[in-house]
């Protein structure tokens, strides 16, 4: 009988692992969805936690006079935003996950990698 709860627990604590995974996958899955749908096109002039947002990694970044807040980096697994300064002009077209950095006569090019994997 131990034996058989022992199993039992031993199962449902597996199922709530696979769970956890996937809701951890799913929202890295969103988030790279949102990211690839943004464009940016201007000079960073603020790198930030987002306290409004659950802590995420955000710049703002001025393009043509406007302020804009850019939460491409929210689950990005890469060191993209690390590697980010206020002063680096950054380009990146909607529907692509390339990110431009230009920081000086130096231009790096970053594909933003949110871990979302497709196939589960």
């Amino acid at each position: 009988m131990i034996i058989i709860v022992a199993l039992v627990y031993a199962l449902k604590l597996g199922i709530s692992f696979l769970s956890t995974d996937r809701v951890v996958n799913t929202a890295r899955c969103r988030s790279e969805q949102d990211a690839y749908g943004q464009a940016i096109n201007g000079i960073v002039i603020k790198k930030f936690s987002d306290s409004r947002n659950h802590i995420w990694k955000a710049v703002l970044v001025q393009e043509k006079g406007v302020s804009k807040v850019s939460p491409v980096f929210h689950n990005e697994s890469g060191y993209t935003y690390d590697s980010i300064k206020v002063g680096d002009s950054l380009y990146k077209e909607p529907y692509s996950l390339v990110l431009v950095r230009f920081r000086g006569k130096t231009k790096k090019i970053f594909r933003l990698d949110y871990g979302c994997e497709k196939d589960r």
